[in-house]
């Protein structure tokens, strides 16, 4: 498991811009530390900044729209789902780290993933191929 997310891991959990994250940065509400050019996030700065009231209402309507936005969508010509996963989870960084990782293989599909600390609870939203989002889900559904 890698100790350090990137900003395309920030971009992908919270459907933010690569610019908006790069500004969120610039003005110092999202720490971490920039090695050979590139910035790095710990686990913990990054739940710091997923907590932030801004960001928070952001990823949310973000999360409801990518929702909204599919229920919306009639066209379609090939099998698409989006599925709403709510998990307990204990250890959420192995869980996050293994999303990404899994999503990262995966030609079109697309997750979101948002962590309530308080409730110990991950919602996670995987959208595209069924057959795809159906395995992601059921690793997700294994004690992690």
């Amino acid at each position: 498991m890698n100790e350090y997310y990137s900003i395309q891991d920030v971009v992908t959990m919270t459907m933010l811009s690569e610019r908006t994250v790069r500004t969120h940065i610039k003005e110092g509400r999202l720490s971490g530390e920039k090695v050979d050019g590139v910035w790095r996030f710990t686990p913990e700065e990054v739940g710091e900044f997923f907590e932030l009231p801004a960001v928070r209402q952001t990823m949310r309507a973000n999360r409801n729209g990518m929702v909204y936005d599919f229920l919306l969508d009639e066209g379609r010509k090939e099998p698409t789902c989006c599925m709403v996963l709510d998990l307990p989870v204990e250890d959420q960084e192995k869980l996050c780290e293994g999303l990404l990782d899994r999503v990262d293989r995966e030609e079109g599909l697309t997750f979101v993933y948002h962590y309530n600390d308080k409730k110990k609870m991950a919602r996670v939203i995987l959208m595209g191929d069924p057959a795809k989002a159906a395995a992601i889900a059921a690793w997700c559904g294994k004690p992690q």
